[in-house]
């Protein structure tokens, strides 16, 4: 552990398990890959669960439930959903925000952002308002019409010719790609990503020593024309739209599904550090071509949810 976290932890300034999350941190990489798998786990076990409880509806009517079994279903599903990932979504918010409070040694504000971002959590992702993207009504949205599509394939094809029996088995590969770990990947990084960035707000909204928030990419060949050109850019800490140069002012982070851009807090004195020349992003021609790409094949894919959507 770094020696100063050891020193902070020996003096009872902070506990043991804050120190592990700060240490872990010091990392970015290490902190988004945490994150990253905390999140898969809980939504990758949570859409297997509501998976298997569709499936067990569609056995117990012999694959033909009503219209009113199936919207009971899903009404039930927001709740079920939710306690399901409720920890994890705990976890990451409060793992990034002491981290917020720690790098600029606002110790003392601990309670009250700790309390702030758990409220945060708890109103944003079980929203029904159809504008926030990434809540469970809305995931669970996504859900329902995915699953309703292949539904009604199956009933005309393997229901009709095969039996109930015989073709369930084609239904549950028909499904794969909405409770599969495809889905559960993007909404884990998508989400990661969210929490991050609104963990840091509450912590800084409570900062005076925090003035602006820089934004950053993964700084990769995967970085997208979306986010390429918002790299380093300075925005006031209590503005949420980036102003991109061709896109207009766009909310973020995320800024679309697979976003993996964070915001770092930004402090008067730290804004007189100039941004490392190795680390600005130059958005060329092959990356820009590859997110071109990324837009044609989501075009030629009804069934996949649009990146710029925002509805992984």
């Amino acid at each position: 552990m770094n020696e100063l976290l050891a020193a902070l932890v020996q003096l009872g300034i902070i506990d043991r398990a804050t120190a592990d999350r700060i240490n872990r941190n010091l990392d970015p990489q290490q902190a988004q890959a945490w994150a990253e798998g905390v999140m898969y786990d809980n939504f990758a076990a949570a859409l297997d669960g509501q998976r298997d409880r569709l499936l067990r509806l569609v056995d117990a009517t012999g694959g033909r439930p009503t219209q009113a079994q199936i919207a009971a279903f899903w009404r039930a599903e927001d709740d079920a959903f939710f306690a399901n990932v409720q920890r994890g979504l705990y976890d990451v918010a409060q793992e990034r925000a002491i981290t917020s409070i720690v790098s600029t040694g606002a110790f003392d504000m601990w309670e009250l952002v700790n309390q702030t971002v758990i409220d945060w959590v708890n109103d944003y992702y079980t929203n029904l308002d159809v504008e926030i993207v990434g809540s469970i009504p809305n995931l669970n949205a996504t859900g329902r019409t995915e699953f309703a599509r292949a539904f009604i394939d199956w009933q005309r094809g393997e229901l009709e010719t095969a039996g109930y029996a015989d073709g369930l088995p084609q239904l549950i590969r028909a499904i794969e790609p909405t409770f599969g770990q495809v889905r559960a990947e993007r909404v884990a990084v998508t989400e990661t990503t969210r929490i991050f960035a609104e963990a840091t707000r509450q912590a800084d909204s409570a900062n005076p020593y925090v003035v602006a928030h820089r934004i950053y990419t993964a700084g990769d060949e995967r970085v997208c024309g979306v986010c390429g050109p918002l790299h380093g850019m300075v925005i006031p800490k209590a503005q949420r739209d980036a102003p991109h140069p061709t896109l207009g002012g766009i909310a973020g982070p995320p800024f679309h599904v697979n976003c993996r851009c964070v915001i770092i807090s930004e402090t008067t004195a730290t804004l007189q550090t100039a941004l490392p020349p190795e680390e600005r992003y130059v958005w060329n021609a092959e990356t820009y071509a590859n997110y071109q790409a990324e837009q044609a094949l989501n075009r030629r894919a009804p069934n996949l949810v649009d990146t710029l959507a925002g509805r992984p």
